[in-house]
This record gives structure tokens, sequence and C-alpha cells, in this order.
């Protein structure tokens, strides 16, 4: 019995749903972080950085998983987010993390109901939707030595959403490292 178990999950491959950031979003967070890199934290790699939509689940069909996000081709047109603000979260009185954060658009809670209904079983369901990207993340004890204040955004950092991706999640030691499955274009 226990043999089984482990083949079923060795099959089965930790997925989420998430907005890729833009090139161009990238490069400027690349930039903005390098005062920062003495800090106590794992930076999250640049190629890797995305607002997530349905958190990571595990997920032996794959296909299916691509299939479902298909259904979105042509359901929503591009639309534009704004981070406006870095700081520690997602609790600032017991950090765990850098994130970006910014106001949440109505075109955005629509796709976020749209994937949830792609896949309902991982919906996060009463939780309310922030936009936000982890930059870095770091152990609660660590935070606490870290009070340094983050540069302000003046101007925001400003992207049109333009796909949603199917994420394939591998962790290892030095963070997580995800892989594109699926991409559909709005």
């Amino acid at each position: 019995m226990k043999l089984f178990a482990v083949r079923y999950n060795h099959r089965m491959r930790r997925v989420f749903v998430g907005i890729p950031l833009s090139d161009e979003l990238r490069m400027i967070i690349s930039s903005w972080r390098r005062p920062y890199e003495r800090l106590p934290v794992r930076w999250i790699d640049e190629r890797n950085l995305h607002v997530t939509l349905v958190p990571p689940w595990y997920e032996g069909n794959i296909e299916g998983a691509r299939m479902k996000l298909e259904r979105l081709r042509g359901a929503l047109s591009p639309f534009d987010i704004s981070f406006k603000t870095v700081s520690w979260g997602p609790d600032p009185r017991r950090p765990r993390l850098i994130w970006a954060t910014g106001p949440t658009p109505k075109e955005l809670r629509e796709l976020k109901q749209c994937v949830d209904a792609l896949y309902p079983e991982h919906a996060e369901v009463g939780r309310p939707l922030t936009l936000h990207a982890t930059l870095a993340r770091f152990r609660e004890e660590e935070g606490r030595s870290m009070s340094r204040p983050f540069t302000p955004l003046p101007h925001g950092w400003n992207m049109t959403v333009q796909s949603v991706v199917l994420y394939e999640s591998k962790l290892l030691r030095g963070g997580a490292e995800y892989e594109i499955l699926g991409e559909v274009r709005l």
C-alpha cells in the first residue's frame, strides 16, 4: 500500500496559475533591488517573478490542467496593473517576504474569477485578492533584524497583463524554480 502512494506522488507535479511579469518590469525590479542585495533574504530570480492567481497544488493530469487554461483564450482582453509600493509582507508586524503591491483593478478580479471557475478545487475561497508580486522570502526570525525602509516608487511599476500561465514549481534547496507548462494570451 505504501509503495502505491509513493508511485502515485511521483507522477504528481506541483503547479500553479499566474501572470508573468513583463520583461521590462523584471529589469526595473532588478535595478531597484541592487541597494538591498545584502539583506539576509532569498531574492526571487527575475525569471520567476509573477502574480499568483491560483496557489500551488499537486497535479497528476498536466494535459487536463493545460486544457482548462485554454478556455481563457479570447475570454478577456489585456489590461494594466500597477505596483505602487514595496514593503514587508504579508503582515508587516511578522513579515516573511518582501513584496510589491498595488491597487487591484476590476479586470484582475474578473480574471481571478474566471481562473477560479476553471480550477474550483484549488481556488482560495473567502480570501481577498491583493495585487502583489513576491520579490524575496525569508524566515520570520530574520525579518526582526531588518528595519530598513524601501525606496518609494514615485510612479509605480506598471505593465499590461497579456497572458496567463500554468507553471510547474520545482522546489530546490536555493528556492523554487518555475517552468512554463502552458500559456494563454489574452
